[in-house]
């Protein structure tokens, strides 16, 4: 037995976007957990069982059936477990191989791997497709994980992700609607960014990232600068980056996509589902402008756009007729975010359970520049294309 509803607005565009595209893992999840100690298989298979009970979207696939997009959601599912020996040299080489494309009609859309590292630790993988889960969902989803394998009684889930879809597919975003539309007025500009190579007709979404760290002397600058100001640190860092690409370009206007979690009521705080949603922020710089002027505009310029935040970026595109090349993201070529990327403490039994970091070498965007919170400074990563 199944039941169907509707998609919500950025399940369809990524939906929409698999569709296009053939065999791609663009938006997979890739995630590694280090076990400091050996894995209860039989456990483990209890708890991901419970999860599925749990979460919907664990057996949910999806169609586009006379016009209707739609997410299905199954009475069942058994998600799996793969399981294999090896040494710690080709850890990596596994996950790769590990990593692959899913189909948007069969669920589950998430697999799981235990891979035993003889004589060492054990290596848990997980691979998640974006349409049914995000950041903050991978989070809850691997605590819950953790929590059950250890036997603890979760508190029960009162919404599901379906009856997000209902409410956004419903709700009256009229007056969001119109402050973006307003907001992008005039002709969206496209940044002028000189690139190594020529770019291709479509893009491959082929990537490489590199990590420069910021120390703590210069984070602490950023601190007291937002205390003067009253912007964020987020804010600031933002108003840096426009200002650098101004700089390279000599344009005037710069338009960033930042992420924004879509949690915005407490009922879907701890639900697992897609609600993350992009904004497109446009700074407009003079050269004759003070940087403090600068921060100042971008600080208005986010608060007003996370007060309209639950207007899909999709939505944003289509209205705004934006002509879409399969070469480039639309509005936006750059993705800026910031994070804290403190991680829960977490076990598995008597293990504790570390995590790995992951170079998908995948790029969505021509570049994504994240500056990652630390105990001494930041870090930031730069994400891009390599083609």
């Amino acid at each position: 037995m199944n039941r169907k509803y509707k998609m919500s607005s950025v399940q369809k565009s990524l939906y929409v976007i698999d569709q296009m595209q053939e065999s791609n893992i663009t938006y997979n999840i890739p995630i590694m957990l280090e076990v400091e100690g050996e894995i209860d298989k039989e456990r483990l298979r209890i708890a991901v069982k419970q999860l599925c009970v749990r979460h919907e979207l664990l057996r949910t696939h999806f169609a586009h059936v006379k016009d209707k997009f739609l997410q299905i959601i199954e009475d069942t599912v058994d998600i799996e477990l793969e399981h294999e020996k090896s040494i710690q040299e080709h850890v990596q080489r596994v996950f790769k191989e590990f990593i692959r494309p899913f189909d948007l009609s069969e669920a589950p859309l998430m697999r799981i791997k235990i891979l035993e590292i003889k004589g060492e630790n054990t290596i848990l993988m997980l691979d998640i497709h974006h349409i049914i889960c995000d950041g903050g969902s991978t989070g809850l989803l691997i605590e819950e994980m953790c929590r059950l394998y250890n036997g603890e009684e979760l508190s029960p889930v009162g919404m599901q992700y379906k009856d997000y879809s209902a409410w956004q597919n419903s709700r009256d975003m009229m007056e969001q609607k119109n402050y973006w539309l307003d907001e992008f007025s005039e002709e969206v500009p496209v940044l002028d960014l000189i690139t190594d190579f020529t770019r291709p007709k479509q893009q491959s979404y082929k990537g490489s990232s590199n990590t420069i760290k910021i120390d703590h002397k210069t984070s602490n600058a950023v601190k007291l600068f937002s205390k003067e100001t009253g912007a964020t640190e987020y804010m600031i860092l933002m108003a840096n980056l426009m200002m650098l690409l101004s700089k390279y370009t000599r344009q005037g206007e710069i338009v960033l996509g930042t992420p924004v979690s879509g949690r915005t009521h407490p009922a879907i705080q701890n639900m697992l589902g897609m609600f993350v949603n992009t904004l497109a922020i446009k700074g407009n710089l003079q050269s004759s402008q003070r940087f403090i002027d600068l921060v100042a505009q971008l600080r208005e310029k986010c608060l007003n756009a996370f007060d309209n935040q639950e207007y899909p970026f999709e939505e944003l595109v289509d209205q705004l007729g934006v002509e879409r090349e399969p070469s480039r993201n639309p509005i936006f070529d750059i993705m800026f975010t910031f994070e804290n990327k403190e991680m829960n403490s977490l076990s598995m039994g008597d293990y504790k359970v570390n995590g790995v970091k992951v170079d998908s070498k995948v790029a969505k965007f021509d570049i994504t520049v994240t500056v990652i919170e630390t105990s001494d400074g930041y870090d930031v990563e730069w994400e891009y294309c390599t083609d």
